[in-house]
């Protein structure tokens, strides 16, 4: 068994090994102690070489197998990471980078290293001479079944050249109708447009938020891809609404119907008072007399 023995057990890239210009890449590089004797300031180095990008990190100390089995202490440990970070630079290309990790230990005395392929996907140059910024008037709406509710999104091309735009609908035909209009949107330079996205929510008994996705096209390369919900009101509600409205006019009617009742009950009434007292016979209050 070798003195001084570390190994590279494994480099993990986080967010994944592709990597869009302009953002974070992390990356945790794992160690091993294999030897016989503790590494302490141990130097990991991760560089791409061909973005010209580097970091350095340390790690203090590196236990043995043989510490890590005789001390009862949960920080010795033959095996432990560290993290580093590079940032891809925004002006890199599109390809496939190497990215090369290098561990100096021993006092400089021993090395180490491992290299692994990073994809770096770069900002495409103007598609065209066309340059495009996507606004949404909201991306949350609420819809009554059997009603439409409309999403606009303007889309402004501030480049020097025509471009001819189309929106794709993704995450409704579970529950609703999508249209867009128009289906194609050619746009000027320096000048904007608008689509309208229309949603029609199937018949339903229960109310529900739904998310769906609106992709901006340019030709066959998405632009964006914009996240929109539609709150769907239960038909039960309406009928409900309706029910208690169609109730309301059916006692209005009934009480009508007993006003009018009554009136007429009042007005037989007082007739046949009247016709008693005009009908009656006068009684005569001379009584009859014996005659002798």
């Amino acid at each position: 068994e070798s003195r001084h023995n570390l190994r590279i057990y494994d480099v993990v890239l986080n967010p994944s090994a592709t990597i869009t210009v302009g953002n974070p890449l992390f990356v945790t590089v794992r160690l091993e102690n294999l030897g016989e004797k503790e590494e302490n300031d141990i130097k990991i180095k991760v560089t791409i070489p061909g973005l010209g990008v580097s970091t350095i990190n340390y790690l203090d100390e590196l236990n043995t197998e043989i510490q890590e089995e005789e001390e009862d202490h949960l920080r010795q440990d033959n095996s432990k990471q560290i993290d580093l970070l590079v940032r891809i630079p925004e002006d890199a290309a599109t390809g496939v980078y190497e990215l090369r990790v290098e561990v100096e230990y021993n006092r400089g005395h021993n090395f180490l290293s491992q290299t692994m392929d990073v994809n770096v996907e770069g900002y495409e140059d103007e598609v065209g001479g066309v340059q495009t910024v996507v606004n949404t008037d909201s991306s949350s709406k609420a819809a009554e079944v059997g009603d439409t509710v409309e999403y606009r999104v303007m889309i402004a091309n501030v480049g020097e050249e025509p471009g001819v735009y189309s929106v794709q609908i993704d995450g409704v035909s579970t529950w609703g109708e999508a249209s867009v209009q128009p289906g194609l949107l050619t746009v000027m330079p320096d000048s904007t447009g608008e689509v309208v996205i229309s949603v029609t929510p199937f018949d339903t008994d229960e109310s529900a938020t739904h998310s769906w996705v609106a992709r901006v096209m340019l030709g066959n390369d998405v632009l964006t891809e914009s996240l929109f919900s539609t709150k769907v009101e239960a038909a039960e509600v309406e009928a409900e609404e309706d029910s208690s409205e169609t109730l309301k006019a059916v006692l209005a009617v009934i009480l009508g119907i007993l006003i009018v009742v009554l009136i007429v009950l009042a007005l037989i009434i007082a007739f046949r008072k009247a016709s008693g007292v005009e009908g009656e016979e006068p009684t005569s209050t001379i009584e009859g007399q014996t005659y002798y």
